[in-house]
This record gives C-alpha cells, sequence and structure tokens, in this order.
C-alpha cells in the first residue's frame, strides 16, 4: 500500500469510528414551523414522525431532502427555514444561495434507499397527487441538531455537518471539506456535487 492509500484508509476508518450523531436528535422550542407529508388516505397522524415512513413525516429545518419545485431538481438541499407559508433550502452543508419556495410548490420528495454504497430500487416518491403537503406548528420537532463527524482518535476534533434523511436507513451526516461536500455512508465516503 503506498502512502496516499495508508493516509486515505487511516483518514476513513477514524471518519467512521469517529462519527457521532447526538443522542438527542432534535432542537425543541415553542411553537416552531414544520412541514408534514401525509398520504391522503391516512388520517392518523401519531405514525408520522421526522423519519421516512411511507405514510408520510416532517420535514424540519436542518434536514436534507430531494426535492422537486416548481420544475427544478433540488438533490440534497437542506431545509434552513420553514415559515406559515413558505421554505428556504440550500444545498448540503452550504449557506447559500438560498432559494426560497411557498410550500405549495412542491411537486416531489425522493428517498433513496442508501446502505453503505448501495442503493435501493424503486425510490421512494411522495407527490401531492398522494400526499397532503401542509406547515404546521410543532412544539416537539423543530430542527434536526448537527452532526458531529470526529476526525481523531480521542474525539476532539470534528466537523459538523448535517443530516440527509434516506428511506429505511435513517440519517446520514453530511459535511463539507476542503470546500467539497461529502456524505458519510456507514464506511463509504461520497463526494456530493450540486446537480
Amino acid at each position: 500500500m503506498c502512502k496516499i492509500e495508508k493516509k486515505m484508509t487511516v483518514r476513513i476508518i477514524v471518519l467512521i469510528l469517529g462519527i457521532s450523531l447526538s443522542i438527542q436528535t432534535f432542537s425543541q422550542s415553542e411553537n416552531c414551523w414544520s412541514i408534514k407529508v401525509q398520504k391522503k388516505d391516512i388520517s392518523d397522524t401519531i405514525s408520522l414522525s421526522e423519519y421516512f415512513n411511507p405514510k408520510g413525516l416532517y420535514l424540519v429545518e436542518n434536514g436534507i431532502y430531494n426535492f422537486k419545485i416548481n420544475g427544478s431538481k433540488y438533490f440534497m438541499h437542506r431545509i434552513v427555514n420553514i415559515k406559515m407559508d413558505s421554505l428556504t433550502i440550500v444545498f448540503g452543508a452550504d449557506f447559500e444561495p438560498e432559494f426560497t419556495f411557498p410550500v405549495n410548490a412542491i411537486e416531489k420528495l425522493t428517498f433513496y434507499s442508501l446502505d453503505n454504497g448501495r442503493v435501493g430500487f424503486p425510490h421512494n416518491i411522495l407527490k401531492p397527487n398522494k400526499f397532503d403537503f401542509e406547515t404546521v406548528q410543532t412544539e416537539n420537532i423543530c430542527a434536526i441538531k448537527k452532526a458531529k463527524i470526529y476526525i481523531d482518535r480521542e474525539r476532539k476534533e470534528y466537523i459538523e455537518g448535517y443530516k440527509y434523511m434516506t428511506a429505511g436507513y435513517g440519517w446520514k451526516p453530511v459535511y463539507k471539506e476542503n470546500g467539497k461536500t461529502h456524505l458519510l455512508d456507514k464506511s463509504i465516503i461520497h463526494e456530493i456535487k450540486n446537480k
């Protein structure tokens, strides 16, 4: 193994060993907004949470999702703000440019089944013809807490990131390092580009 491969292998191992998604996933405050996405033939909202479910879920601030809005695709975009009638998004771990849309402009949400580099098919797609998209005030789910990706074995140095929702495999950390956006998927590090 050459020096570069050893460095990369050590870095990947440190990232894998060091990842720490906080036990408390959500920050809480009173009267915040989230987007309830609920299957039209389901009246029970008790089963809905911040995690993907075929019946629906709550989209929350700091969560990263795949949108189609007003005919344009926004792959791996993070919600930075939800208001009564709109949402503001940015790509991955970036802070600009921001895009603001009315919630009723969402045409599609796509959730990939991503597990250790393998993508399952078919993808789970939520569209307004089968799901209601509605902003609601919530007291218990406001925003996803940032992910901490530790880069040393002593767990002193870390990179802050955000979390990307997958179908069936929960949240995956997304972070920016050396100007590039990465997704950590168990033992695989994917470089993500804004499409």
